[in-house]
């Protein structure tokens, strides 16, 4: 059975590694072109007939005569 060992770098006395510089977070640049404007949004659509003839309620039906409510014949 293999087992991998980790073995550090020999270092060599005198020469140090490049240290990392401290991570500076990279400010968002200005965009250079900024976005044309937007397609011009289209005039509304005037409505030619806002409330033409508002209709008119239902008229209410008249009762139908029950055997109850039968006018008495004469």
């Amino acid at each position: 059975m293999l087992v991998a060992i980790a073995v550090p770098e020999p270092q060599i006395p005198g020469i140090q590694p490049p240290e990392q510089p401290p991570a500076i977070p990279n400010p968002p640049e200005p965009s250079p072109d900024p976005l044309p404007n937007p397609a011009p949004q289209p005039e509304p659509i005037p409505n030619p007939d806002p409330a033409p003839n508002p209709t008119p309620p239902a008229p209410t039906p008249e009762p139908i005569p029950t055997p109850t409510t039968l006018p008495p014949e004469a």
